[in-house]
This record gives structure tokens, C-alpha cells and sequence, in this order.
């Protein structure tokens, strides 16, 4: 059983993290599933209701978003559970582990349950709780599920592409032989149009365009050099090099 809710983070993190409180009625596979919801980029409270009475206890007491019940006990074990969540008024979607074989599964769908997993697809949890959460009336916490989800596959995506920045230039004597490479590669990231690579010029806080790809723009031309004052200060550019997409191009040239 879990309940989520959004924690004040640090000034200076981008994103809040989604708190997922998780009662676990004697689930001997709780642990488990407090690590893989942890490493989904959750933050886990991982309680555990022993036997029935501590679990009406924390049911009664608590407001939920999503319920785990063990399944492989005794269908009338799992019927009471459902009966405890639904005899306080709550509408909290509810997910069940079963064996992978258990006959019973079809009649236990029909107690309400959401979802059924098994031990061996517990790596589904997490987007199992989100879908659960999609579903919930708390439209606000799903959509900052999905957020953090997405925000995770893009910082994989973008450690995969740094590295083979890094490895592009590191092993190349000549960068210039490798800027398609280099395109292409931020291009996994970001959707661009056009692309202009320009070596920057500290001195006269100019910089002098090297490559261009995509989309033909008038009036930006291989070896043009502009000028970054008002725009951008050339000290803050993260290397030599850097990449403009289409929209900063066309500011730069009004």
C-alpha cells in the first residue's frame, strides 16, 4: 500500500520528487519493491502491517493513492481486504502479486483489482504506479509521475549522448572532421532544424560560423562572424565550440 506526495526539494533542483508511502501486508517481497520504486526516482516510505488488524489500522487511518495487496493468499483473505478499502469510501486503485499459474486470477479482477504482477515482473512496478496514479483523481500528482519518468529516460538518453560527445572529440585530431558526428548526436536530444557550429573568439567576444546543416537560413554563411554582445557573453560558453538551433539563429540575426 502506498501513498504519494510531493516533498519540497532544495532550492536549486529542478524537479519534486514523488513520495510513495508503502504499506506492505505481510509481502515478503516489499523490500524488493521499495528498491525498484526507489531507483524509479521515487522516495519511499516502506511500512510493513504484519496481520489483518494493523492493516485496517493503517487503511482507516491514512489517505492512499495506490494499494498493494499478496494475492496468493486465500481468495476470502483478499475479498476482506478489498471489502476494507471500498467499506471506507476510498476509489484508490489496487494492484495484487500473484503467482504466475494462479487460476484465480480472472475472479480476482473482478473484486476491482487494477493489476495483477508477479516476483518475476516487478521491474513493471513503477509504470504500474503511474498508470495508477494517471487514474486517480489527483490529476496533479500524475502528471508530476509522468514528469519524473519522462525526465529520467531523457537524463539516460542525455549521459548516452555526452559520452559520445566526449568521445568523438577526445579521439578525433581534428574536431572539425567530426561535426556531422557531433550534430547528429545532439540531435537524439534535441529536434533541430538547423544546426551551426562556430568557434568563439574571446577576445573580440565574437564568434566565426565553421558548419552549418539542415534548413538553408539568408544571411548565415560558413566563416560569417558575429558578434555576441547583447546575446550571450562568449566567458559563459560552456567550450570552444557550440551549437545554435534555428530560433536562436534567427534572434541572432535580428
Amino acid at each position: 500500500m502506498v501513498s504519494s506526495k510531493l516533498e519540497n526539494e532544495p532550492t536549486g533542483k529542478k524537479l519534486p520528487r514523488i513520495e510513495i508511502r508503502m504499506l506492505s501486508f505481510d509481502l515478503v517481497e516489499r523490500v524488493e519493491i521499495a528498491r525498484l520504486l526507489t531507483d524509479a526516482g521515487y522516495s519511499v516510505r516502506n511500512e510493513l502491517a504484519a496481520n489483518f488488524d494493523r492493516f485496517e489500522s493503517r487503511v482507516t487511518d491514512d489517505d492512499w493513492d495506490v494499494i498493494f495487496v499478496d494475492a496468493r493468499v486465500p481468495y476470502d483473505s483478499v475479498s476482506r481486504a478489498l471489502d476494507l478499502v471500498r467499506a471506507i469510501g476510498s476509489d484508490v486503485p489496487v494492484f495484487a502479486l500473484v503467482d504466475s499459474h494462479q487460476e484465480n486470477q480472472a475472479e480476482l479482477m473482478e473484486l476491482g483489482i487494477a493489476d495483477l504482477f508477479t516476483s518475476d515482473d516487478l521491474q513493471r512496478l513503477p509504470g504500474i504506479i503511474t498508470r495508477g496514479l494517471e487514474a486517480s483523481d489527483d490529476r496533479k500528482i500524475a502528471i508530476e509521475a509522468r514528469r519524473l519518468q519522462n525526465e529520467i529516460e531523457f537524463a539516460g538518453d542525455e549521459r548516452a549522448v555526452l559520452a559520445e560527445i566526449g568521445r568523438l572529440v577526445s579521439s578525433s585530431p581534428d574536431i572539425g572532421q567530426v561535426y556531422d558526428q557531433l550534430v547528429e548526436q545532439v540531435k537524439i536530444l534535441i529536434p533541430l532544424e538547423t544546426a551551426a557550429i562556430a568557434v568563439a573568439d574571446v577576445a573580440s567576444d565574437s564568434v566565426t560560423i565553421e558548419y552549418l546543416s539542415g534548413r538553408e537560413l539568408p544571411g548565415f554563411d560558413r566563416g560569417r562572424v558575429m558578434a555576441m554582445s547583447g546575446l550571450t557573453s562568449v566567458n559563459q560558453l560552456p567550450q570552444f565550440v557550440f551549437i545554435f538551433d534555428t530560433e536562436l539563429m534567427e534572434q541572432m540575426r535580428t
